[in-house]
């Protein structure tokens, strides 16, 4: 057992932390990890629907959440614990889908919405409710995902989760996922194996077992199958004797609810504490993802693969054997029209080629860009591309125009294969010249130069796209705001 102390009820200081929270940019967690949207989205709606009202309302009676799966017997316990049958009394609810909060008239006003729920509130005079409000929530385990929601979000604003379930239903998975929830929030749970038959005692054993080797603490209250008759919405009160009194001895260990809020707060802050670190990890995965982007365009780059790619394309005036009129003198031009139409079709082989590489690097990309489509990167690449390749056709026509009128097609034509790794070297020096080695390897290069430009627009897009999904979290002032509130909060051993 522990005692709790707080300097003054810490409204202020948890409200900024749900602020900071609420401020932070989680766009890369909504990419990568969108759990830590959910934890935080979590954490807020606890601080604002349960601690804030918890810890400055010292009036607030205990709130007791009973939830479970679908023929748990949560009603029955409800109605047990207070003595009533509420369908003989009118506290039915308008609809299934609207929780069922039991209290005393004077708190009625406190009940009509728990967290982001609204209730249906009903009241009683019982002992019971002196001390505690009682909540009946829908099946955990309803084919509606709303239910679940609703029982969840009711848990998130409970003082006291009394987990019930029975001896045909406790492996059941769902319910188990939302035992954990509640567990993990720090506030007390009962687990409550309810209709237990004289030959279920192997169902407790099971059942602890199972808890056991989950990590789950909890205590778990038996309530024996009862017979009742037709129509019965209760079973005697001596069978529910032990978890009233559980209830009650909480209701005292946590001053009315007001310590389980102090447990709870400590958690909550603590998960702040481990969501800061988790958002400060996925800043570090963002930053990794822009040095793989290079390493991605780097390798396609290097991928690229231009010797030969004219192999198969012959020059327009080859198959006629005036390649060979053209090199004796005198010689006739090529004709213009003709070293066009060719240059087109070098432009679509040389723009197939690239295109391929760039399409096969946009597609690694994508893995590290999961909220990115693919045309998004590599649309402008590949407008640079077509670019890159027309203004280094160009190039090469300006590299010639010093020739003789009749020398500078034909030279245009040798010295854009030569460069693409096609043709002979006696040939193009025949027509370029002794420099010919010098002509080609400056032409070469050029190409390679225009086109790395275009594997740069894909590392820039990619990083822009990147930035503008994963834009920084900055936890740091929230963490901060965490260490202030948690300063508040003063916990001493007993």
């Amino acid at each position: 057992m522990f005692a709790m102390r707080v300097t003054s009820p810490p409204r202020h200081e948890l409200g900024e932390v749900a602020d900071g929270l609420e401020r932070l940019d989680l766009r890369a967690a909504t990419v990568f990890a969108p759990d830590l949207v959910e934890e935080r989205d979590r954490i807020v709606r606890t601080i604002r629907s349960y601690l804030i009202p918890r810890l400055t309302e010292p009036g607030r009676p205990m709130t007791v959440v009973l939830t479970g799966p679908t023929g748990s017997g949560k009603s029955t316990i409800l109605n047990s614990l207070l003595g009533l049958d509420l369908a003989e009394t009118g506290a039915l609810r308008p609809t299934t889908k609207i929780p069922l909060v039991v209290t005393t008239a004077a708190n009625a006003g406190r009940f009509e919405r728990l967290g982001a729920v609204t209730c249906h509130v009903t009241t009683a005079r019982t002992p019971i409710l002196v001390r505690m409000a009682l909540v009946d929530t829908p099946d955990i385990d309803s084919t509606s995902v709303e239910h679940r929601e609703m029982a969840e979000s009711l848990i998130d604003s409970a003082d006291v989760v009394v987990f019930v379930t029975s001896a045909l239903r406790y492996a059941d998975r769902v319910p188990w996922e939302v035992l954990r929830r509640a567990v993990d929030r720090g506030a007390p749970v009962i687990s409550v194996l309810n209709r237990l038959a004289a030959s279920s005692s192997g169902a407790v054993t099971d059942y602890s077992a199972r808890l056991g080797r989950a990590g789950i603490e909890t205590e778990i209250v038996r309530v024996p199958e009862q017979r009742r008759g037709r129509g019965e919405g209760r079973v005697p009160s001596l069978a529910v004797k032990e978890l009233s009194r559980r209830l009650h001895a909480l209701a005292d260990e946590m001053d009315g609810g007001r310590l389980a809020g102090m447990r709870v707060a400590a958690t909550v802050l603590g998960d702040a504490i481990r969501l800061g670190e988790g958002l400060e990890g996925l800043a570090r995965l963002v930053s990794r993802h822009h040095e793989r982007i290079e390493a991605v365009v780097d390798r396609g780059r290097a991928r690229l693969e231009l010797e030969g790619i004219l192999d198969e394309l012959p020059l327009p005036f080859s198959r006629a054997g005036l390649i060979r009129r053209l090199l004796r003198l005198p010689r006739p031009a090529l004709p213009e029209p003709d070293l066009l139409h060719w240059l087109g079709l070098v432009s679509a082989r040389l723009g197939s080629v690239v295109e391929t590489q760039l399409r096969a690097t946009s597609l690694e990309l994508e893995s590290l860009l999961p909220a990115v489509s693919g045309r998004a990167v590599i649309d402008p690449a590949l407008v640079t591309m077509a670019t890159a390749i027309h203004g280094w056709l160009a190039h090469v026509r300006r590299v010639t125009e010093g020739m003789g009128r009749k020398d500078r097609h034909l030279a245009s034509a040798i010295l854009v294969r030569r460069s693409l790794g096609a043709g002979d070297t006696a040939t193009a020096q025949r027509v370029l010249g002794s420099r010919e080695p010098v002509i080609v390897g400056r032409a070469r290069a050029d190409l390679e130069r225009r086109l790395s430009v275009a594997f740069s627009q894909l590392s820039m897009v990619a990083s822009a796209r990147l930035e503008a999904v994963a834009g920084p979290a900055a936890v740091s002032d929230v963490q901060g705001l965490i260490t202030r509130a948690n300063a508040r909060l003063t916990f001493a051993d007993a």
